[in-house]
Formats: C-alpha cells, structure tokens, sequence
C-alpha cells in the first residue's frame, strides 16, 4: 500500500546572511572580525545568535538567526568611524565559499576512528574521545560506533574540528598500509 501526498516542502534554515557594506566605500576604513563582533556585542546581542562574520573588503558577511537578522539590520548603522548598511544576501562571492583541501592519508584500515585521527593528527585514542561526546557524525547521522567502515564518497564531519569526504583507496604500501584521498573542508 502506497500513500501519495503532497511533496515535502524544503527545510527552512533558521540561519541569514547579512551583507554589512560602508555607505560610502572612499571614506570607510578597514575593518576587523573584532570590530564587527564588538559593535554587535554592544547592540545587546548574545553570542549564541550570532555566526560566522566573514570580513571581506571594506564589508563583510554575517550569519545570525533569522529572528536577529531584521533587529540587526535596523539598529547596525555604525561601525567605529564608519557608516554601514545591512542587507540581506541571497550567495556568497565564490570566493568565500570553503574550498576543499586534497590530501592523502596512510591508515591501516578504513575504520572511522583511525581516519579521523589520521585527517586531524590525532591518536586513536584521542579521536575516541569524539566519538563518546556523539561528536562524529558521517552523511549526516550520528556515528558512536569506532570500527564503523567508511566507504568512499563518505562525508564525515567531527564538530570542532571541519569536516571531510573520503574517497576510495588508492594503493597499498610495502607495509600492506592504505593510501586513501580525502578532500579536508
């Protein structure tokens, strides 16, 4: 038995991206992460509501919660000595956007602990840690099991730490050791 019902609407992310640009860009100084954080600090915002600020140019990119975003863009008209408009941005330059890192790492099985450990320079031991704190989560579910066997195309996120998708081996060394690409974000 089947049921067709309407399609599922796309999840709406409570997450808004905000353009902060000088109002007159001759005039306007340059800007640090710090001084973007500290004038939105001292609106009377909480950290928690705030996101990534990504400074670029004479402006920035910042990332808040969709309740915050209207609030910001109102009360944000200075920064130090600089006029600034809030809009809202639909994309990011492209060159803003993450770009992956290509790496190979030598591990000896494809067991999740021992790549994650050999992605960021850990032990097995330390790696392990992540996985009793449910901080390993691999295509988007939460992963507490340590031999859990990745397979390639795998996208393989630790939080605190980036995430990375790992790809299918590439050779065996002398030592009968993997070598497996990974793209590092």
């Amino acid at each position: 038995m089947a049921a067709f019902g309407p399609a599922p609407e796309p999840a709406d992310y409570p997450i808004t991206c905000l353009h902060i640009a000088p109002k007159q860009e001759k005039f306007a100084e340059e800007l640090t992460h710090r001084d973007y954080l500290g004038t939105l600090m001292g609106l009377g915002l909480e950290r928690r509501v705030l996101g990534d600020i990504l400074p670029c140019g004479k402006g920035a990119y910042l990332f808040c919660t969709a309740g915050m975003a209207e609030y910001i863009e109102t009360q944000l008209h200075r920064l130090r000595h600089t006029e600034v408009t809030c809009t809202r941005a639909d994309v990011l330059p492209p060159h803003l956007l993450p770009q992956p890192e290509d790496r190979e790492v030598i591990v000896p099985s494809l067991r999740l602990d021992v790549l994650v450990g050999a992605v960021y320079n850990l032990s097995r031991s330390s790696a392990d840690k992540f996985f009793l704190q449910q901080k390993v989560f691999v295509n988007g579910r939460c992963i507490e099991n340590r031999a859990h066997t990745v397979q390639p195309g795998d996208k393989i996120s630790v939080r605190g730490h980036g995430r990375f998708t790992a790809g299918a081996p590439l050779r065996r060394t002398k030592k009968d050791r993997l070598v497996v690409p990974v793209e590092v974000y």
